[in-house]
C-alpha cells in the first residue's frame, strides 16, 4: 500500500500553505516510518514554502531512517548537498554531504555528479 496525498496537494493547490504544512506534519507523524511521505513533505517546504531548514530536516529523517529504500536514501542525500551548496551557503558541511553521496552510492550517476562537484569546490576553495 502506498499511501496518496491528494488531500493535502489540494491544499497546496488552494494556496493555504499553513494548512498543508500542518496536514504534511500529521502526515508524517501518522506515517513516521514512511520515507515517501518524509519526501513529499520536505519538497513541499522547499518548493513552495522555501523553507530550507525544515525541508533539510526532511531529508535527514529520510536518510536516516532504517526503513527507508535506496532510492528514497539517494534522493535525499541529494537534495541535502543541493541545500548546503544553494540557499544553506554551507560549504564545509556540502563537502562532508558530498562525500557521503560518493561513498553511500558508488557507480550511480549522482555519485558521479558529486565526485565532479567536490573537485570543483575543492579548487575553489584552494584558490581563495
Amino acid at each position: 500500500y502506498v499511501p496518496t496525498f491528494s488531500h493535502i496537494e489540494a491544499i497546496e493547490i488552494r494556496g493555504d500553505l499553513e494548512g498543508a504544512a500542518t496536514a504534511w506534519a500529521d502526515a508524517c507523524a501518522t506515517h513516521a516510518g514512511n520515507a515517501l511521505v518524509h519526501v513529499k513533505a520536505a519538497d513541499f517546504h522547499l518548493r513552495l514554502r522555501q523553507d530550507a531548514a525544515t525541508a533539510l530536516a526532511l531529508y535527514r529523517t529520510v536518510r536516516d531512517m532504517p526503513t527507508a529504500g535506496r532510492e528514497h536514501v539517494r534522493y535525499a542525500q541529494a537534495k541535502i548537498v543541493d541545500l548546503h551548496l544553494g540557499p544553506l551557503e554551507d560549504e564545509g558541511r556540502a563537502l562532508v554531504e558530498l562525500r557521503r553521496l560518493i561513498d553511500g552510492f558508488p557507480g550511480t550517476r549522482e555519485a558521479e555528479m558529486a565526485r565532479e562537484a567536490l573537485a570543483k569546490l575543492k579548487e575553489s576553495r584552494r584558490e581563495r
